[in-house]
């Protein structure tokens, strides 16, 4: 899935691939759970969902890490999600954008905005 960027804030003419940053901070997240469940001996499940919540930085504090081999996996972890994460936010705003905002509101054409007087 292909969504043009049409923000000002973003180049008008590039296409930003939507899919693959959700799909590599979903891998990320499915790798690190891996790595974590074999240092602390936590099933799959539990050490993808520990690093899905930190990784979104929700951190429910209901797992706690306690091998330093995990504790530097975590700290890599969340330097690495967050960033992918606000890449999604931003991809969404822009196609929220896309579909709220007039196309003339987005090119800078003021001539067919309604003003007040």
């Amino acid at each position: 899935i292909y969504i043009r960027a049409s923000s000002i804030a973003y180049n008008k003419t590039k296409a930003k691939p939507v899919s693959g940053t959700i799909i590599s901070a979903l891998f990320i997240c499915i790798a690190f759970g891996l790595a974590i469940a074999f240092f602390e001996d936590w099933d799959i499940w539990t050490s993808v969902y520990f690093t899905i919540s930190l990784g979104s930085t929700t951190g429910f504090g209901d797992l706690v890490v306690t091998t330093p081999e995990s504790k530097y996996l975590i700290i890599i972890l969340s330097l690495l999600v967050p960033p992918a994460l606000a890449d999604i936010a931003a991809t969404l705003a822009v196609v929220l954008e896309g579909l709220f905002v007039s196309p003339s509101a987005l090119t800078g054409d003021e001539s067919s905005l309604k003003k007040n007087d």
